[in-house]
């Protein structure tokens, strides 16, 4: 019969996945250049990034605009960035790295995030961006069990880059209770048939 548990046991926890942890850091837009890349949509590592209107990319040689790595900055002032799975699973956002847009705009921004909870409900956190234009790194708090994330471009204006994500791809509690419920009907059946 321990056999028999044991074995179960083994076969279950087989079905439990660690959490799937993902950094959009936007190396693939890495290129020379005086230019900027523009598109509505950006998909890496299972997620999708849409803008309302548009994203833009600053290139390596674009004087007063590059901040040290690729990033994003959606280009008109107050539309929606969302950040959502591209399965519809849950996720949570640990971290993103934002700098100013431009040093032809006042530093200062402040993004404000909200996480869209799945089930209903939000959560909100805010920072504020500093001088320089460089990258710095936040860390945000409570943003677990997500749909999706949504954040505004406002002036001064800001820009994102390495954001640090993990997927929730855990089992539901209810299908391994029933499929642990099954196995011990079939180790119950087997012992009563000896």
């Amino acid at each position: 019969m321990k056999r028999i548990l044991f074995a179960a046991l083994l076969f279950t926890s087989s079905f439990l996945a660690p959490a799937q942890a993902a950094r959009i850091d936007f190396d693939a837009l890495e290129q020379a250049g005086t230019d900027f890349q523009t598109f509505a949509v950006y998909e890496e590592d299972g997620y999708r990034l849409t803008a309302t209107t548009l994203f833009a990319s600053a290139q390596q040689n674009l004087a007063g605009w590059y901040a040290g790595s690729a990033g994003l900055f959606n280009n008109f002032s107050n539309e929606t960035t969302t950040l959502a799975r591209m399965d519809g699973t849950v996720f949570s956002l640990l971290a993103i790295d934002l700098a100013r847009v431009s040093t032809f705009y006042s530093d200062g921004a402040q993004v404000s995030f909200t996480g869209h909870v799945h089930g209903g409900g939000t959560v909100m956190q805010s920072f504020n961006v500093g001088e320089p234009l460089a990258f710095q790194h936040f860390v945000l708090s409570g943003f677990d069990n997500l749909d999706s994330v949504t954040w505004v471009q406002q002036s001064p204006f800001h820009q994102f880059d390495n954001i640090d994500l993990r997927g929730n791809d855990v089992p539901e509690p209810a299908s391994l209770a029933l499929l642990a419920l099954g196995l011990a009907g079939l180790a119950s059946a087997r012992r009563r048939a000896r």
